[in-house]
């Protein structure tokens, strides 16, 4: 299951109505202790700001998630966070939106989209990260199928990890668990079944930007 989230040292962002700034920062994070220890952090750096709302939401299928809305009318500032975070699919992430009261209230229903454009504000504008599963997959083979093989996985976009050559070929690949099976078996076909190939239970997950600003992984 491929999960999207926020990738390393994403950019603050800045949203000003109605003379109120609102400054949005966030980070990946894998664990609760994460996420709220991020909250803390900026909550003693902005210790002079009206309000420091947050929400999190952890996990592949989103099991953890919080919202806060400190201080703000209830349901009008951590929940509009938590909601955008979600409505981009995101996952694996903290948002901190610190407010600087400029002297003309929003009401509830203006609170609420200006935490929410806000915190889209952010997310438009920095990398998303598809954590994308892949299982390991060592074969071993006879130079006489190498030109083959290598073929066989540049067609499908196989990733090499990495190649040893000694006495036989080693490849070490990185394999998209639906493909794995029918690469077995193609592997096997090929060599007339006299290649080895041992495959790894544990799912390993790589970092793959996406474009910024997309919202079609929801």
């Amino acid at each position: 299951m491929v999960y999207y989230t926020l990738s390393e040292n994403p950019a603050p962002a800045t949203y000003l109505i109605n003379k109120s700034e609102f400054v949005v920062r966030g980070a990946r994070v894998t664990s609760v202790e994460a996420a709220k220890k991020f909250i803390d952090a900026c909550h003693k750096e902005f210790w002079n700001a009206t309000h420091n709302c947050s929400a999190y939401l952890l996990g592949e299928r989103k099991q953890q998630q919080k919202a806060d809305d400190d201080g703000e009318p209830s349901g009008t500032a951590g929940m509009p966070i938590l909601n955008t975070i979600n409505a981009h699919g995101l996952t694996d992430t903290v948002i901190v939106v610190t407010r600087y009261f400029g002297g003309i209230k929003l009401g509830a229903s203006g609170l609420i989209r200006a935490y929410a454009h806000a915190t889209d504000i952010f997310l438009k504008q920095n990398e998303i990260i598809a954590c994308t599963p892949f299982q390991p997959v060592v074969t071993n083979f006879s130079y006489n199928y190498l030109g083959c093989i290598e073929n066989i996985l540049r067609r499908q976009n196989i990733r090499i990890a990495d190649k040893q050559y000694g006495e036989s070929v080693s490849f070490h690949l990185l394999v998209a668990p639906p493909l794995v099976s029918n690469l077995q078996n193609q592997l096997q076909e090929l060599t007339s079944g006299t290649c080895q190939i041992t495959v790894t239970p544990e799912i390993t997950y790589i970092d793959i930007p996406v474009q910024k600003g997309s919202t079609n992984h929801a």
